[in-house]
């Protein structure tokens, strides 16, 4: 499962899954893009907004998922100062909770079966930080060390 499958860089994970014949499913909020990919690499499209828990639980069901990518992610460029509470929301709701989400959704599973394995994708921005990214770059640290203590829970 590729979350943000719909995008540039989720579409060219699910292509190279489709060269190794994995099965392919092709998660992402935006319906169409979900399709086409979907159709392309002779997957499946799962839609659904990885922000609402309760949506993601529903559109995977009780699907057996041996890798997870979670790749979704969305930022809005401005200056800090310019930025809206409400915003940050949507930041943290799309960055932070949907990739929580997805992981309390899909390591049990995983861990019960005795296979799987998580990929979280992040930017440089959660290293070295972006002009014009500060809130983005905010959640990506969280994201990267999630990893680890996520690795370190399951044993």
């Amino acid at each position: 499962m590729v979350t943000g499958g719909g995008g540039a860089i989720g579409s060219a994970i699910c292509r190279r899954f489709a060269e190794e014949k994995a099965k392919v499913l092709v998660a992402d909020r935006n319906a169409d893009s979900a399709a086409s990919v979907a159709r392309e690499v002779g997957g499946e499209a799962l839609v659904f907004d990885i922000a609402d828990y309760n949506a993601a639980k529903a559109a995977i069901g009780a699907t057996a998922i041996d890798v997870l990518v979670n790749n979704a992610g969305w930022d809005r460029f401005q200056n800090f100062v310019d930025t809206k509470p409400g915003e940050w929301e949507t930041l943290i709701d799309i960055n932070l909770r949907g990739p929580l989400n997805m992981h309390h959704l899909v390591l049990p599973r995983m861990l019960a079966r005795g296979t799987g394995r998580i990929v979280n994708i992040s930017s440089e921005a959660a290293r070295v930080g972006s002009s014009g990214e500060s809130i983005y770059a905010a959640w990506l640290f969280p994201r990267r060390s999630r990893a680890r203590w996520r690795a370190a829970a399951s044993r």
